[in-house]
């Protein structure tokens, strides 16, 4: 089984993410490789779709998508990014694409944001979403009648 990260952001002109999916695919990988459940299904892939937006929460949709003629198990995640009125590195709210607001009662809300924890965007999308990633493995998945779990 393989691991996957997909960033998606809901902004104009936003930087290139390249290096950040590499970093968190690197660091997943890293951790469900000491999971039997990575060998029980080799031709499939479990991918973790990001979305970031506008918002002051961050959750894990409650559902996940089974794609089998790819082999490809998705789950969609979000991630608030802040304004720049609200800190420092935070994006010009006229970035933002406009979309209406997603859904909050389909989504399991993980937290409310600290973005004072964090120096710069990069640093906060890496850790938050690897924060939610965890937190979705914990939880579990399971298909094909297998537990992934860690």
């Amino acid at each position: 089984m393989k691991l996957k990260v997909v960033i998606s952001p809901a902004i104009i002109d936003f930087p290139n993410l390249h290096n950040e999916r590499l970093l968190l695919e690197k660091r997943i990988n890293e951790i469900a490789n000491e999971y039997k459940f990575i060998n029980e299904l080799p031709e499939w892939t479990i991918e973790f779709y990001i979305l970031l937006g506008k918002g002051n929460w961050n959750g894990i949709y409650k559902k996940g998508t089974t794609t089998s003629s790819l082999s490809i198990r998705s789950h969609s995640i979000f991630l608030s990014v802040p304004f720049s009125k609200e800190i420092v590195w935070g994006i010009n709210e006229k970035k933002f694409a406009p979309r209406p607001e997603l859904n909050q009662s389909k989504f399991k809300i993980i937290s409310s944001n600290n973005w004072n924890l964090y120096d710069n965007l990069n640093d906060y999308i890496i850790e938050e979403s690897f924060l939610l990633i965890i937190d979705l493995l914990k939880s579990g998945i399971k298909f094909k009648n297998i537990d992934v779990q860690i």
